[in-house]
């Protein structure tokens, strides 16, 4: 609606899952010129050095005057057939919202606010390291009163902080969960664990503890492995050949849909095994009666993600608790379903009394700790924020 210059006033604005705000702000104003784009506009050189205000230079310099260029070259072009007209056409709109998005970067008074960095295959990146010096220009200006709902804000003050939202001028308010604790417990049963450097020692653990669960604690319904990385899916699906007619997957992203349409339509105990559906996955009713969480979800230690990291050590445990949490209610849509949850990673229990602060009494009391009922170091008050 932003593009099309149609989102314009309103009284009151109501946005929905609105822990993705910051990512869905983040994918509207980071920028990626690729080899090819480079070769389009004619960009012979790259930055001189990894700082950002060498990037800021180059682009000033060299990248804004190539593109500049090719749109006013591509314009004089009087296209005779129609399909080149079109893609001529998609080519001058792609350049000119690249150039928009690079004078925000060039005209930036705070370098320190983005991050920089061109991969092996030459691929630049230039992206903000939060949204908020945009969020009030793309988002919230637009309205005079502006609800956000999510079950996973967690840590407000966060939340808050990198979406730019003033922390005078808002309120929060937090429900617990009306869902019975006894549809929906998290069961830890830890087999490993899966930090890097230990991975590949606690992955046949992890298998045989996978085993057990579709041969003999849920062999006929059901259920969902939340893998996170495609090392780990691959390895899994590998090593469990001999559940083959059961397990459901895909090795690229644009196969995610066609995996779990299989999965919902099939009459068999089917097992999605993925590592990237722990947000926008509804598996209600008998679609999952149980999933497996195989490792504690922490962002990829990316550029962008490392950057982060140095700038706001909180934002990468909250990340972390929101993709968990997101993950363990893709089972349970409602107070009438149910599921049952595992978490095999032993990073699990340090994460968890580490985070407790911001982490949900409805959640953590729902945890199944072996052989007691509450392991040491949880603190029993509500973890919810007190204004």
């Amino acid at each position: 609606m932003g593009h099309a210059g149609k989102l314009g006033h309103r009284s009151m604005l109501v946005l929905d899952e609105g822990h993705n705000i910051e990512m869905a702000l983040l994918g509207e104003t980071d920028i990626e010129i690729n080899p090819r784009q480079q070769s389009l506009y004619g960009i012979l050189s790259g930055p001189e050095s990894n700082s950002v205000q060498e990037y800021q230079r180059w682009t000033r310099q060299v990248v804004c005057p190539a593109i500049n260029h090719y749109i006013q070259e591509e314009e004089k072009i009087n296209h005779s057939i129609y399909n080149e007209k079109i893609a001529s056409s998609q080519q001058i709109s792609s350049a000119r919202k690249t150039l928009l998005r690079l004078a925000r970067f060039v005209d930036e008074k705070a370098p320190q606010e983005w991050v920089t960095w061109t991969t092996q295959e030459r691929t630049v990146t230039v992206r903000p390291l939060t949204p908020r010096l945009h969020a009030s220009r793309m988002l919230f200006d637009h309205a005079d009163m502006i609800i956000i709902m999510s079950a996973t804000i967690l840590d407000f003050k966060t939340f808050i902080r990198n979406v730019g939202i003033d922390g005078n001028k808002c309120e929060f308010l937090a429900l617990p969960s009306d869902f019975p604790k006894k549809n929906r417990e998290i069961h830890y049963r830890p087999v490993g664990s899966m930090a890097h450097a230990r991975q590949d020692a606690t992955l046949p653990n992890l298998v045989e503890f996978i085993r057990t669960v579709l041969g003999e604690l849920h062999p006929n319904v059901k259920g969902v492995v939340h893998t996170h990385t495609r090392k780990i899916n691959q390895y899994l699906v590998t090593a469990l050949r001999d559940f083959e007619s059961r397990i459901i997957t895909y090795s690229h992203s644009k196969d995610r849909d066609r995996a779990l349409q299989a999965h919902c339509s099939s009459g068999r105990p089917t097992v999605l095994f993925s590592p990237g559906m722990a947000e926008g996955l509804d598996l209600k009713g008998d679609l999952s009666r149980f999933q497996i969480i195989c490792k504690v979800p922490y962002p990829f230690l990316n550029h962008y993600t490392q950057a982060r990291i140095r700038q706001d050590p909180a934002w990468y445990q909250w990340r972390t608790a929101l993709t968990l949490l997101q993950a363990t209610g893709r089972s349970v849509r409602s107070k009438d379903d149910h599921a049952t949850t595992y978490v095999t990673d032993t990073e699990f229990e340090r994460f968890v009394v580490r985070n407790q602060r911001f982490i949900p009494r409805w959640w953590l009391d729902a945890i199944r700790w072996p052989k007691q009922e509450r392991q040491p170091g949880l603190s029993t008050e509500n973890s919810f924020f007190k204004l």
